[in-house]
């Protein structure tokens, strides 16, 4: 279990295990999500001009270049309607929010590369576009009331507030709701999400404007029970690892049933309850899709056992970069190396079914009420 102090974030910096440089996988959830979010900033927009400055936030923005793919998409969005009209553009707020341990200071560094670009792209009609970093859990409130048009987070809302407390030592060789999870353990990540996702929702009305609207994109699962799908759940798989190395002694067995992750994929009917409950929003859309756990479109893991080992490889960096401060902060770092490497072949084993190696996402379109 983590201190109520810890904070959780990716790995920083543009190593080689940085998340910046392995997070393919989360820009191409973002790819699929760019129409909707271009739908919605020109419906939002349109309904709200003219207007001196357009104020979005990015909610779990992390670090490294997809940080910047939302607020392009936004300034291209707003560009594209202000040129059609012959209409000045407006200036423009962004608020980029994490966890306090996020590396921002490599998002700032980036800012004047960023802004440069924006300005060989639009020219002279670009009005000032400032980037504003926010620290702090999105479970609360960050920003002033009824200050934003537009709210978007992508890849975070899967993540809960903490481990539920009631998890401590009952979920036995895992390290998240995996088949063998016991009904309680189930039902307490269940109440947490429902408790996070509610306060998620509420704090979010209280910093849109009146019809202002948000695109969530988080993981979910297709079943409406969660032990059904955690075969093709990766992180499942990564508890597998673990107890791998326990049978080797490298970690002790009561140190993997201690670890849980603060982890938990909803089925879109228990989204949909909770927003009907809370009642701040309406749900434009609701799309579920899925992407390979190797997107990269050059790679034909399927074809052969030399490409799953490559893709095995490809996706363990890609977790690594993800959870990697959580383990070491349990584990120590000495196990790390041996961990994903073991990791690495135990995905390369589970491509061979080309039904399995897929992350199911949910696309949510909201309007405030």
């Amino acid at each position: 279990m983590f201190p109520a102090n810890y904070v959780h974030c990716m790995n920083p910096g543009y190593k080689e295990i940085s998340y910046a440089n392995n997070s393919l996988l989360q820009k191409t959830i973002i790819s699929k999500v760019l129409p909707t979010l271009d739908d919605t900033i020109k419906d939002v927009f349109s309904k709200n001009f003219p207007i001196s400055t357009f104020e979005i936030a990015d909610l779990g923005c992390s670090s490294g270049p997809n940080t910047f793919l939302i607020i392009s998409q936004v300034i291209d969005s707003i560009h594209g309607i202000c040129q059609q009209a012959q209409l000045k553009f407006p200036e423009a707020r962004v608020f980029l929010n994490d966890l306090p341990g996020n590396d921002f200071n490599a998002i700032f560094r980036s800012v004047p590369t960023f802004y440069e670009g924006l300005q060989k792209q639009k020219g002279d009609m670009l009005e000032p576009c400032f980037i504003v970093g926010v620290p702090g859990s999105f479970y609360g409130r960050l920003v002033p009331s009824r200050s934003l048009h537009f709210i978007h987070s992508s890849n975070s809302l899967h993540w809960l507030s903490q481990v539920p407390p009631e998890v401590k030592n009952i979920n036995k060789g895992n390290i998240c709701i995996a088949e063998s999870s016991p009904a309680n353990v189930v039902k307490a990540y269940a109440e947490q999400f429902q408790k996070d996702f509610s306060k998620f929702l509420s704090s979010r009305s209280q910093e849109l404007i009146a019809g202002g609207r948000m695109v969530l994109t988080f993981l979910c699962r297709n079943n409406p029970n969660p032990c059904t799908e955690a075969e093709d759940c990766c992180f499942a798989l990564l508890g597998k690892t673990l107890v791998d190395l326990v049978a080797q002694g490298l970690v002790k067995e009561a140190g993997v049933d201690s670890f849980n992750l603060p982890l938990y994929k909803p089925h879109k009917e228990e989204v949909c309850e909770i927003v009907q409950k809370e009642g701040s929003f309406g749900i434009d859309k609701l799309k579920v899709f899925e992407v390979d756990w190797d997107p990269r479109d050059d790679v034909h893991y399927k074809d052969s056992e030399l490409g799953k080992c490559q893709s095995g490889q490809y996706f363990s960096n890609t977790i690594r970069a993800a959870v990697e401060q959580m383990i070491s902060f349990h584990f120590g770092d000495a196990i790390i190396d041996r961990l994903f490497t073991r990791f690495a072949t135990r995905v390369a084993e589970h491509l061979g079914d080309p039904n399995k190696g897929k992350t199911v996402n949910i696309l949510i379109s909201f309007t405030k009420k």
